[in-house]
């Protein structure tokens, strides 16, 4: 499962792309589905010591032995970052998505923004610091609830590693974040914090 697509460049290091994407996700429940379909990507370079990327898919979304979510996903995504020093960078980015499944309480439109930034210390430490804030709207009104679910989604999170530090080859990243989430069926409302480590 993966991807396999083409790119071109271009001046000011353009980079464009097109392909396929086919995922295949295996989920607790019974809720093992496959994503596949098309997506283009761009980025280039923004000034001295900028750059944009951005990508756009379109998925079609099959879960086995066939649900209610079954439907088409589609995602937009963009983000800015810029180096303002050799140890500072800062980045921005927002994310649309929206699926038009079967059943309309699966439907949903989604949009994200978030900000972030790393700093670099000396004898090799790197923070990075990210603030998420993400809405999500469901159509159609829930069969158990009977109202329209509507989720607010606030995440902030921190990573630490260094880059003088490695266990085989790699710097460990570990990372630290908190997320709440607030719903108008609270059944669905939560606060999670999540504490792990990974490279």
């Amino acid at each position: 499962m993966g991807e396999a697509g083409l790119e071109w460049l271009g001046d000011c290091d353009r980079v464009n792309g097109l392909g396929l994407s086919l995922t295949r996700k295996i989920v607790a429940g019974g809720r093992d589905h496959t994503r596949a379909g098309l997506y283009l990507s761009h980025s280039a370079s923004f000034g001295r010591s900028g750059a944009v990327v951005g990508r756009f898919e379109v998925l079609d979304q099959r879960f086995d032995g066939g649900s209610g979510a079954d439907g088409t996903r589609a995602r937009l995504v963009g983000q800015y970052r810029q180096a303002v020093s050799a140890r500072l960078q800062w980045r921005v980015s927002a994310e649309a998505e929206t699926l038009s499944a079967k059943a309309a309480p699966e439907s949903f439109d989604r949009v994200q923004m978030a900000a972030g930034l790393t700093c670099g210390f000396d004898h090799g430490l790197i923070l990075g610091l990210d603030l998420t804030r993400a809405q999500v709207r469901y159509d159609g009104l829930s069969p158990l609830f009977g109202t329209a679910r509507r989720n607010d989604i606030t995440t902030i999170g921190t990573q630490i590693h260094n880059r003088n530090l490695k266990l085989r080859g790699f710097a460990p990243v570990q990372e630290l974040s908190h997320e709440v989430g607030r719903s108008s069926i609270e059944v669905y409302g939560y606060d999670n914090t999540t504490l792990s480590r990974w490279g």
